[in-house]
């Protein structure tokens, strides 16, 4: 019974998520040894039911103490025993038992950090009692919802899938928080809402919030599309590198995109601050300014943008570059910049990424074009040319 019990503790264990509840049943010690816990889904048995006719099975030891109340899981993953019978010897006796048992059902390890609260009958807590000292030896594991569980998706997200997002400043806590869902498992969006407003619960003000489509580009650029202003997305995002290193590496490139009927009428970075006059002329690309651009291969060439086409054009006539080109710059619906020309230059991309390849060191924000490419347009508007190499420009952080 006590081995078939640790079973089915792992079993529900397995499928806790942020918000979830469930009821539980704690003994420090059964008369076949070693305390025991069980667990039973407080949506399939909200009647407690089927947790008392187990727990009816087990017989506590002579001095077992037992305890019964609401397991919860906070939206940082910790996991919370409510009920007015646990007290502070029941903590001790539940790092015991995952501490024993871990190996086999590793299940046990979301319970590192796990918190006993005790209530009085009118349901407020009179006793709040937590050591982080009992579970040094545990390894955590993730869970699902978690920050922790949202960078590790962040960084195996597939390039040009989407995904829904939601982050908000003032998460649980009181730090900022980023929430990931999958179209694909909930396309009408449903159960992602329905966990949005669990973490809502845990917040008691209004906090400003941003919701959207989270799309990864194939060099690995980051895109959050809204409807709502990027200035709050920037905050948001700011505060969420500040409260969580988790998140710094995941975030450190994204974009936030700003769409109004359809398409974007801004696109930014997190961080617009210090930007080179190069790396201010490419944000206007995301602020829907027309930007022109030349291109010269070689000594003597080089990449020249800027909002005057006059000046491009000048700065394309004084170029030596046997091989060179002049066009508009534009940010693509999926998140790439393109460069648009009449001439035909058959190795444009490829001379491109080598002079960016060089820059980058005298100028970081050339970097911004990784994964750009390249569209030659007849005068009726036809594509005569395309080229991409997303391979190549990967060599650029190298």
């Amino acid at each position: 019974m006590n081995t078939d019990s640790h079973a089915n503790t792992a079993s529900v264990l397995k499928r806790m998520k942020t918000g979830h509840r469930a009821w539980f049943w704690f003994c420090t010690e059964i008369q076949e040894g070693g305390p025991v816990l069980l667990l039973s889904s407080l949506r399939k048995d909200p009647l407690l039911e089927s947790l008392r006719k187990t727990a009816s099975q087990i017989q506590p030891a002579n001095d077992g103490s037992v305890a019964t109340g609401l397991l919860t899981v906070t939206a940082a993953g910790v996991v919370q025993f409510v009920g007015n019978s646990v007290r502070e010897e029941h903590l001790v006796f539940l790092s015991k038992l995952v501490s024993d048992h871990v190996e086999l059902h590793q299940e046990f390890a979301i319970m590192k950090d796990a918190e006993m609260m005790r209530t009085d009958e009118y349901g407020t807590i009179v006793e709040h009692h937590r050591d982080s000292t009992l579970w040094e030896h545990i390894q955590k594991s993730t869970v699902s919802g978690t920050i922790e569980d949202t960078a590790e998706r962040l960084a195996i997200i597939p390039a040009n899938r989407d995904f829904w997002f939601w982050m908000t400043e003032n998460g649980p806590d009181g730090l900022a928080f980023l929430l990931l869902g999958s179209p694909k498992r909930d396309p009408d969006g449903k159960q992602f809402a329905a966990k949005i407003s669990e973490i809502r619960n845990q917040v008691p003000e209004s906090p400003k919030e941003i919701s959207g489509i989270a799309r990864k580009g194939e060099q690995g650029m980051l895109l959050f599309s809204t409807q709502q202003p990027v200035e709050i997305g920037q905050k948001i995002a700011r505060k969420l590198i500040a409260d969580h290193a988790t998140l710094r590496t995941a975030l450190k490139d994204l974009r936030i995109g700003q769409m109004s009927g359809g398409k974007f009428i801004r696109i930014a970075s997190i961080f617009d601050d210090d930007k080179s006059p190069f790396g201010q002329t490419l944000m206007a690309v995301d602020n829907g300014e027309t930007v022109w651009f030349c291109f010269g291969s070689g000594e003597g060439g080089g990449l020249h943008i800027d909002r005057d086409q006059s000046r491009v054009k000048a700065a394309m006539k004084s170029m030596k570059s046997k091989n060179k080109t002049r066009g508009q710059l534009v940010r693509a619906a999926r998140g790439w910049l393109e460069f648009q020309c009449r001439t035909p230059y058959p190795g444009f991309l490829r001379d491109l990424i080598k002079w960016a390849y060089q820059s980058r060191n005298i100028n970081p924000d050339v970097i911004q074009l990784r994964g750009a490419r390249m569209t030659q347009v007849g005068k009726g508007g036809e594509v005569l040319d395309q080229q991409k190499n997303d391979k190549l420009w990967g060599r650029i952080d190298s």
